[in-house]
């Protein structure tokens, strides 16, 4: 379809470039992130004290979340992704 025939006149800008490919070609994989929080409540009488463990990007994947699309010399470089697995051991204390 052209300026032309959609509009009914003609339009002087030139040639016009569509950059366009097929669907999902640059599209990125599903992201399945897994956390996971394991606690344990000590048995203290005056102070509610509880051992925490918190572990982030259980399964340890690492996804791309996104990568260099202009036209440079970097052009498919990683920009983000999903950092590595995370331990994090904690003491909780309610008074």
């Amino acid at each position: 379809m052209n300026s032309t025939s959609a509009l009914g006149r003609s339009l002087n800008q030139g040639n016009v470039v569509v950059l366009s490919g097929t669907r999902d070609e640059s599209s990125y994989p599903a992201l399945n992130l897994l956390d996971m929080r394991v606690s344990y409540d000590l048995p203290v009488n005056r102070v509610k004290t509880s051992l925490v463990l918190d572990i982030f990007n259980t399964v340890n994947i690492n996804t791309i979340i996104s990568m260099q699309t202009l036209s440079v010399s970097a052009y498919g470089t990683v920009l983000t992704f999903i950092p590595p697995r995370i331990l994090r051991l904690a003491v909780k204390m309610k008074f």
